[in-house]
This record gives structure tokens, sequence and C-alpha cells, in this order.
């Protein structure tokens, strides 16, 4: 069966654009242009496409084959590799920034979470950046859910609804909804992991991470864990 996201594919800058702030703060812990970046789940392509652009060698990987065809044949300066998260240790290179944003982390089920973690240390340069975005946790947790604000593209006739529902401390569901013309042209329920952020914190630790910072966005807002419904993890390879 095609997935929501292969189906997305066509849609997902529409939905989920380009935006500068976003690429500044990335782009601000990749100190020179010889720096080598990796995205992990980088879906239709464009942080990494800029990052080509712009002269650093750029990868990025999402296990979505639509995705990985359209950032091809969109930004052929950068390198896209189809691959699951849970394969990055196939990568030979070293990377002084590797970022994953929009909550791709938590696909991952928890009994992988680990291992993931440990290769994208050995992944990382010495003195390398790890950049995590997803939703916090503690937040949906306590709350037993979630809902965004309607994202809309009149100009395309777009809704796109986001949910999070059927809360427990192992999985919750993503419900997601696309509206054309007022009419659902993809709908899927996604389970996700939860990782409350101290779990993170001391995974990160054990696996030779220091925290250098949390936000609740790119713009650098701060985090509160009560209150905050998104976080940025910023690690440093020690």
């Amino acid at each position: 069966m095609t997935s929501f996201y292969s189906q997305f594919a066509q849609y997902y800058e529409l939905i989920f654009p380009f935006r500068e702030a976003t690429y500044s703060f990335l782009k601000s812990y990749a100190e020179e242009k010889s720096a080598r970046v990796l995205d992990l789940g980088c879906g239709s392509g464009h942080y990494v496409g800029r990052f080509a652009r712009e002269g650093f060698s750029a990868v990025g990987i999402d296990l979505d084959e639509q995705m990985i065809a359209f950032a091809q044949k969109t930004y052929p300066a950068a390198r896209f590799i189809r691959m699951n998260l849970s394969e990055i240790s196939r990568l030979e290179e070293r990377f002084d920034l590797i970022f994953s944003i929009g909550n791709v982390v938590p696909h991952l089920k928890s009994e992988y979470l680990k291992s993931f973690v440990k290769n994208v240390t050995a992944a990382a340069k010495e003195g390398g950046y790890w950049i995590v975005q997803m939703i916090n946790w503690d937040y949906v947790i306590r709350n037993k859910g979630m809902s965004f604000p309607i994202i809309e593209r009149p100009e395309h006739k777009l809704q796109f609804i986001r949910e999070y529902s059927d809360v427990s401390a192992e999985t919750v569901t993503f419900h997601t909804i696309l509206k054309q013309n007022g009419k659902t042209i993809f709908e899927q329920k996604t389970p996700l992991y939860p990782i409350p952020t101290e779990k993170f914190l001391e995974l990160h630790r054990k696996y030779g991470f220091e925290s250098v910072a949390q936000y609740s966005d790119f713009k650098k807002s701060s985090f509160n864990k009560e209150e905050s419904k998104s976080v940025v993890f910023v690690f440093r390879k020690s």
C-alpha cells in the first residue's frame, strides 16, 4: 500500500515551506563552508538543497521513495539516499552537523532508539553538532493529546489537519488529514513513540553528547517542559 508520505510528496513544500529562520538556526552550527551536513528524515529536501547551493557538502536521507525522488530532481547539487533512520551506520562519512527536524525521530520504535543515538554519535565528528526538533512529549502526555492549528493554503484550496490522540506512555496516534476544496484527499493514522525530555537527555549523555541548549522553536524562544508544545535540542559530541 502506498504510504501517506508518498502520496503527500507533491504537496509537502506547500504545507511545510522552506523557512529562512530554520535554515539560519541550522547553519549557525555549521561553522565553515567545508562542513559536512546530514539531514535525517529530509522529506522533500529543501534544507539539504540550500546547504548544497551555498557550498556545503550536504546529504539527506529519507525512507520514502517519492520524497527522495522529488528531492533528487529538485535539488541536484545535494546527495539524497533512500534509507531508514536505523540504517545510518551504513554511512561512511563523518559529519560536522547532523539534524532531524519535523518530529521525525519519534517514528522510531522505542527498542531502536538507543542504537539510533549510538549510530548518530558514530556519524558525528568530534565537536560536531546534533540538532533534533520534536514535539514536547511531556506536554502531550500530561494533556492526553494535542491538536495543531489547521494549516491553510487558500491559493491551492488546501487544508492540513493534525492531531495527537490515544496517548499512552508507549505510543501515540498521529492523525493527519489533507483536504482540497473541502474534500479529504489523504488521511492516515500513524503510531508514534513518545520520548520524554529527561529520557532523551539521559540517553544522549550516555552515548557521548553534551546538551548545549534547548529551545521551543528555531527563533530560540525559551523552552518550558510543562508548557511548550515543541522542543529543539542542540547536542555537541564531546
